[in-house]
């Protein structure tokens, strides 16, 4: 059996009794869905537990009941998340086994076994769980002048619109959180749409595909060109933009000739902005962050060259996901820290 081992903060105050072999063990219990308010704005990755000796590794193995202490560390790396918008029994488009959710542990289980571990996995798509446990702590920080990114990533018709705009989703759930905690009647909203690399309006109702705006790259800020934040309150941008969105799409068509960026290539171009984001040990020699290869990358850099700002990637289970836990499976080591060396790009 293994050793008991109460667990409390460095104020005196008990978080509980586990029984744990190992420090990772213990880390998921501690760290398993529902967490509580202090563990929810904590790095995993970053926590330590102290025991009488000190400091405990990762691979301490406990042989005996003991008191511990946990040093919680602010969130540094970017969080992954799968988010299961269809029941298990639902007809998957590949006829492939459905994935199996752990989700207090964050594991997912393909059909051959194999496993990974992301920081969260939610088997349902009320977006009430997913802002308790997650997206009220970013919002919280973001008041506080930390930028937040969310990047939703999942085959088509997998659950990314309904859990970002759909009745229960997290841009109606942000929009009462600022009713809430922010005085001001309105904020300043963009809605973009991105379209063969060029950008759309949603919010100026543009009817034509005419009305496109370059996004422009820079050292210290991406801008689109023409289009610029509306004061009018979230809810209504949202309803605004995707009526336009409709709108647009029922009556007219692009033009000849033009072509959707292959998924392929927003996949390979985010995956690159990634990889430069892990650990020094990982990381290419070139050091720099290629924003640019996708209109796509070049808008998170805004907040990804930001001080320490905050990434969340939003998977849904749906369609075809070997690429969607791909993606997540290499956001578990990204590192989110300020320096110029490594967030910067380098000088044409």
């Amino acid at each position: 059996m293994a050793p008991i081992l109460t667990v409390s903060l460095v104020s005196g105050e008990e978080l509980g009794r586990f029984s744990a072999s190992n420090v990772e063990n213990l880390k998921r219990q501690l760290f398993a869905l529902p967490r509580s308010g202090c563990l929810r704005q904590a790095d995993p990755k970053s926590t330590q537990l102290v025991g009488k000796d000190g400091v405990l590794s990762e691979w301490q193995i406990f042989t005996e009941d003991q008191d511990l202490q946990i040093l919680l560390a602010p969130r540094k790396h970017a969080i992954s998340v799968l988010l299961r918008c269809q029941p298990p029994s639902a007809p998957c488009a590949d006829e492939r086994a459905p994935l199996v959710l752990d989700t207090v542990h964050g594991l997912v289980t393909d059909a051959q076994g194999k496993s990974i571990e992301l920081d969260y996995v939610f088997d349902e798509a009320d977006g009430s769980m997913l802002f308790m446990e997650l997206w009220e702590d970013i919002l919280l920080q973001s008041l506080k002048g930390r930028r937040a990114l969310l990047l939703a990533y999942g085959a088509a018709d997998s659950g990314k619109m309904q859990g970002i705009f759909g009745e229960n989703g997290l841009v109606l759930k942000t929009h009462e959180f600022l009713q809430a905690h922010v005085r001001a009647s309105f904020v300043a909203v963009e809605f973009i749409e991105l379209v063969t690399e060029k950008a759309y309006d949603l919010l100026a109702g543009e009817t034509t595909w005419e009305h496109q705006h370059p996004v422009h790259y820079s050292q210290d800020q991406v801008t689109l060109e023409g289009v610029q934040p509306r004061p009018i309150d979230v809810s209504t941008a949202m309803l605004l933009g995707l009526a336009n969105r409709h709108e647009r799409d029922r009556y007219i068509s692009p033009k000849e000739g033009s072509t959707i960026i292959p998924d392929q290539k927003i996949f390979w171009a985010i995956s690159q902005v990634l990889r430069q984001l892990l650990p020094d040990g990982k990381r290419r020699h070139t050091r720099c962050i290629p924003y640019r290869e996708s209109a796509v990358t070049m808008l998170m850099s805004n907040v990804l060259r930001s001080i320490s700002p905050q990434l969340v990637v939003l998977g849904t289970d749906g369609g075809d996901t070997e690429r969607t836990l791909r993606l997540l499976k290499q956001v578990r080591g990204c590192l989110l820290v300020a320096d110029e060396k490594t967030n910067g790009e380098e000088q044409e």
